[in-house]
């Protein structure tokens, strides 16, 4: 290949990441060190606190339609999530429960409680997430997703504002879906978490950092997710964040409810 073909491919990816200057791949002598530090080092600013929660205000649009939202985020860290979902008037729409191998996701509109492992989510949603995945995307953190029989693979690109983390996620030494983490060098925190396979993408943006305690949190989320021709898109706005309180994880149904195991 001639220097003038390398140069176009180069220009060509660079573009692709229009928001960085300039990058370079390491050479397989520093590779590890440096993931290790660097992952070591995005680690350190992640929230430390043994239990989280949060107001949520959510607006989105599912295929072309406008919706709005309130609800509550409350997580035992590595254990438990928990949310509500209301309409402005207060309204119940949903109660979500997930646990590290099992899911409850209860309709109050339509009086139906959907119950099973992550298989559920992958069933009807067609999204391969387990448990670690889904806390860390909401905490702005990375996941290596072990906990859940996955390997992941990582490759780090980093450009003069930013840094890339490319993971490969496989099962049984067969790739199942791609990662890629975009971190801002400086505020040193994740500001796109983008998760493909063949079927979907799935992009969380990070907007609206802020001084939680002695770390740095978005306050804003942006989901975007394309399955099989259908579209959602929400905007998450979080308040009222506390860390270590004690909280409990209501989740009681009445005897007209539909249960529906998966």
């Amino acid at each position: 290949m001639s220097k003038r073909k390398i140069y176009i491919l180069l220009l060509l990816f660079v573009t692709v990441f229009s928001s960085c200057k300039s990058h370079f791949i390491l050479s397989n002598e520093a590779k590890k060190d440096f993931n290790n530090e660097v992952i070591n080092k995005l680690s350190d600013d992640f929230l430390k606190f043994e239990t989280f929660s949060s107001r949520l205000k959510i607006e989105g649009e599912l295929n072309g339609e406008n919706q709005k939202f309130r609800g509550s985020l409350r997580i035992r860290r590595d254990s438990i999530i928990w949310i509500s979902i209301n309409l402005p008037t207060g309204l119940p729409v949903a109660k979500m429960v997930f646990e590290k191998d099992s899911v409850k996701i209860l309709d109050r509109i339509n009086d139906k409680l959907y119950e099973g492992n992550y298989n559920f989510l992958e069933k009807k949603y067609g999204l391969k997430v387990g448990y670690s995945l889904l806390e860390s995307a909401l905490l702005n953190e990375i996941s290596d997703c072990n906990d859940e029989g996955y390997e992941t693979n990582r490759k780090l690109i980093t450009y003069d504002d930013s840094l890339l983390i490319n993971c490969v996620v496989s099962k049984n030494k067969m790739p199942v879906f791609v990662i890629d983490y975009l971190v801002d060098k400086m505020i040193n925190k994740i500001v796109r978490t983008k998760i493909t396979d063949t079927a979907k993408e799935f992009i969380i943006d990070y907007s609206d950092f802020d001084k939680e305690g002695e770390k740095i949190f978005p306050k804003g989320m942006e989901i975007l997710l394309e399955l099989n021709k259908k579209s959602l898109n929400l905007d998450i706005n979080l308040s009222k964040i506390h860390l270590d309180k004690s909280q409990k994880y209501p989740f009681k149904i009445s005897k007209k409810i539909t249960v529906i195991k998966y």
